[in-house]
């Protein structure tokens, strides 16, 4: 799964698509940077969510759907399902935290590589290394749970357990994706903060405008 997981990734970025977790740090640069107001970045912030959620769960329903599950990827799929939802809320966040630090930081150094092999290589390590640490990516999370409420399941399986894992990993994926690489290369990066800039501040504050 950690080896297949940057597909994802990169179909989002190559493709101009909007993910959740990626603007989670988009939207804090481009408010440190003064470009948009807190009330339109909720807005989006609540839109992508949403959007996201939508097409999560209606691929999750196809794939059920579809018959592509052998009974024995059921049967997996059942189990990892419910032990997100049987996390703690600390557990959840913190994890959350250290998925979308390495989610973001995918984001933050495909913008800087300037060849299209070059930012395929970053965004495959860094999901690589999330999926393979067993860290909460929410959006994904969305998929995986949406196909265990499709399938024939016990009650470990159900939608307060959906929620559960939905509120306290999302929040860890804003801490993880907005203070922890937003925030921070924005301190980091006197250019950014300068009126001039530096091209990439240009990259971050314009393409969700």
């Amino acid at each position: 799964m950690g080896a297949s997981f940057g597909i994802a990734l990169s179909l989002v970025n190559f493709a101009g698509s909007e993910l959740f977790t990626g603007n989670n740090m988009v939207f804090v640069i481009s408010r440190l940077a003064k470009r948009v107001g807190v009330g339109p970045i909720i807005t989006l912030f609540v839109m992508c969510f949403i959007g996201n959620f939508i097409g999560s769960a209606f691929l999750g329903w196809l794939v059920v759907e579809g018959g592509s599950l052998t009974e024995a990827s059921q049967a997996l799929l059942l189990k990892v399902a419910a032990g997100k939802m049987a996390l703690g809320a600390k557990e959840a966040f913190l994890r959350g935290i250290l998925c979308n630090w390495l989610v973001c930081l995918a984001v933050w150094l495909s913008l800087r590589m300037e060849s299209e092999t070059a930012k395929l290589i970053m965004i495959f390590w860094c999901l690589f290394a999330f999926i393979a640490s067993g860290f909460e990516h929410s959006i994904a999370n969305q998929s995986l749970l949406s196909m265990a409420m499709f399938l024939p399941h016990g009650a470990e399986i159900s939608l307060s357990g959906f929620f559960h894992n939905q509120v306290f990993v999302t929040l860890g994926n804003l801490v993880g994706g907005g203070a922890f690489v937003g925030l921070v290369y924005w301190l980091a990066t006197p250019s950014m903060q300068t009126e001039a800039g530096h091209s990439l501040q240009a990259e971050f504050v314009t393409a969700k405008e």
